[in-house]
């Protein structure tokens, strides 16, 4: 019998080829038989590539496969044949129009055009000829990051190719760059147009924005901003000085709300060098205020607590800036600067420093409407390392000599609570409690602070009470909670205990409120430790505790012990042993010594004595 000859593809007729491509259904069969021989692929490529053009869907086409996939070639192929180079999902318009014109972030596919895919991944050979070729740099994005507009909305816009190249492209720069001279001037529909912000994210197109007027006085963001505010916000000098350049520059521009001047914005973000080149302007005014009326030596107070604010504000005064101008609520700069401005924030000591060197006047504004002064201020919550302390230090010691008063009490309003507001105190406490330095605590106490001024303890709204100013002091330092977190090691508080318990600093309860001694004696007994309650035992004397008292709470705790059981009864029973071993150290004959019954106790009390003392040692 005679064998049949195989037909291969490429002896096939071109017309038939031509049938079998037309009865595939699939792009991915066809695709399969345009690789299967040279012939083919000569004869069926085009097909294949017409096929996505008009009939795949925009998810699947070739274009986009291209731009992700770094092929040109496949690009210029399908332009060829009529791709769309603008191609993204028709059906998806009505999404981006109304579901994400919404204020909230949903979930959607990721729709986008080939532009945004060869910006984002650095192909610029693609994103050139893309937009060679007429691609749209305002096509409009859906889900392809979660960027959120801060300054306009809808608060989630459907982000243009500029966006993606200014925040997230592989060298950002090259791609922005290129949109921009192909026409790009928006991020997003709503967006004001070209301006500060492009530079803010890609530097060097500086001196392109600023030809394509994008650095104008008149192009201000939605604050009321001007691009020389922001330059001088953001420590731009270069683009300051392009900025300068032009003869029409306003240098007194001012922001739409607050009505700050440049050099305000200048000297609030330590901007040494821009704050000189503003002064050095001829027209410049020294001595205007913003809409609260405050100047710019009160926007150097309220800046950053660094190491430029000394320089800033010597050059503002010799330029004649008022020192003492307060503002419309009747805040002086030297106030201002021993104020913190968030909570999370510090006083900025270097500016009270430097403002007090230049003859700053302590007594025009002396407490605020909660009675605190200016010590209250400075003594708050601070990282506790030199170059931020020291000055608080240096200030506090000139304020003293001043004679400024410094041993008056707080008297928060009502609808005042928090972290800040949990004590009403003199400065002492803040020193001691709040700021927890040794130093200033010392300060005050041998300039003649009042150790023993009660302390209203308003941590719990609702049930607010006055108690000793040692029982607030170990509140703070011995007593963790939510809001202050942990409490500090025994080494870095006793020095501050030490330090009350020398000057005179009472033991003693105030209104029958627990006492310093009873919360001492009290707080190791979750964890029966009683370093803090030795430590205080060893440094105290007869200034700071009577005998009675002394005597109640042994009573107390001997009563404890015989009515609860474990570990608790223990506890009593340690705690009594210890302060009659005090007693009769401080008051020999002076109070009962009757020792305690109970045989096992005294193994457990040897035991925790040994901890205590190694503690101490340490």
């Amino acid at each position: 019998m005679e064998a049949k000859a195989d037909i291969g593809l490429d002896k096939v007729p071109v017309e038939i080829l031509l049938k079998i491509a037309g009865c595939l259904n699939s792009e991915k069969d066809l695709g399969a038989l345009v690789r299967s021989s040279r012939r083919a692929y000569i004869t069926l490529n085009g097909v294949l590539y017409e096929r996505n053009v008009l009939e795949a869907h925009p998810k699947h086409s070739c274009v986009l496969w291209a731009a992700r996939n770094d092929s040109l070639n496949t690009i210029k192929l399908a332009y060829a044949h009529g791709a769309d180079l603008n191609l993204y999902d028709p059906r998806s318009e009505l999404r981006i129009t109304i579901v994400w014109s919404k204020r909230k972030k949903v979930d959607a596919r990721k729709i986008f055009s080939p532009l945004h895919v060869s910006v984002m991944k650095g192909y610029h050979h693609i994103t050139r000829y893309l937009l060679d070729h007429g691609a749209s740099v305002d096509i409009p994005s859906v889900g392809l990051c979660s960027c959120h507009a801060m300054n306009f909305r809808p608060l989630f816009p459907a982000w243009y190719p500029l966006h993606t190249a200014l925040v997230h492209a592989k060298e950002g720069e090259i791609s922005s760059e290129m949109l921009i001279r192909h026409g790009a001037r928006k991020v997003a529909a709503e967006c004001p147009g070209l301006s500060f912000q492009t530079i803010s994210y890609q530097p060097s197109l500086a001196r392109l924005v600023a030809d394509l007027g994008g650095l104008r006085e008149g192009n201000v963001d939605a604050l009321g901003y001007a691009p020389l505010h922001l330059a001088s916000l953001d420590g731009m000098d270069d683009v300051v000085e392009m900025i300068l350049e032009n003869p029409e520059a306003n240098i007194q521009v001012r922001t739409l709300e607050e009505n700050s001047t440049v050099l305000h914005c200048a000297v609030r973000q330590r901007n040494l060098n821009t704050t000189k080149r503003l002064l050095a302007m001829p027209g410049i005014e020294v001595e205007t205020t913003d809409a609260h009326n405050r100047n710019v030596v009160y926007a150097a107070a309220r800046g950053y607590n660094d190491g430029t604010v000394a320089s800033i504000i010597s050059l503002l005064v010799e330029r004649g800036a008022n020192i003492n101008l307060p503002d419309e609520a009747g805040v002086t700069p030297l106030y201002a600067a021993a104020s913190r401005i968030l909570i999370y924030d510090y006083p900025n000591f270097k500016a009270v420093e430097a403002l007090l060197a230049h003859g700053a006047d302590p007594f025009l504004y002396q407490k605020n409407e909660h009675g605190w002064t200016i010590f209250h201020q400075l003594l708050r919550q601070a990282p506790n390392f030199g170059e931020v302390v020291n000055p608080r230090r240096a200030a506090l010691k000139r304020l003293i000599e001043l004679g400024l008063e410094f041993d008056t009490c707080s008297c928060t309003t009502q609808d005042e609570y928090g972290l800040d507001f949990d004590s009403d105190a003199t400065p002492l406490f803040f020193a001691a409690a709040q700021a927890q330095d040794p130093e200033c605590t010392e300060i005050l106490l041998k300039a003649g602070a009042r150790p023993n001024t009660p302390v209203l303890n308003r941590e719990n709204p609702e049930h607010m009470q006055t108690q000793s100013f040692l029982a607030g002091v170990f509140r703070h330092l011995w007593w963790e909670t939510e809001s202050r977190g942990f409490a500090p090691p025994l080494s870095q508080a006793g020095e501050i205990v030490a330090l009350l318990l020398k000057y005179g600093a009472s033991l003693e309860d105030v209104e029958g409120v627990e006492s310093a001694l009873e919360f001492v004696c009290r707080c190791p007994e979750e964890r029966m430790d009683y370093s803090h309650l030795d430590f205080v035992l060893e440094h105290a004397t007869r200034e700071n505790v009577s005998p009675e008292h002394v005597e109640g709470v042994i009573n107390g705790n001997r009563l404890e012990s015989s009515i609860t059981k474990g570990a608790i009864a223990d506890h009593h029973r340690i705690v009594a042993h210890k302060l009659i071993k005090f007693g009769e150290r401080l008051f020999p004959g002076e109070i009962s010594t009757e020792e305690i019954i109970v045989d096992d106790v005294m193994d457990v009390d040897a035991d925790a004595d040994s901890d205590g003392d190694d503690t101490c040692t340490e």
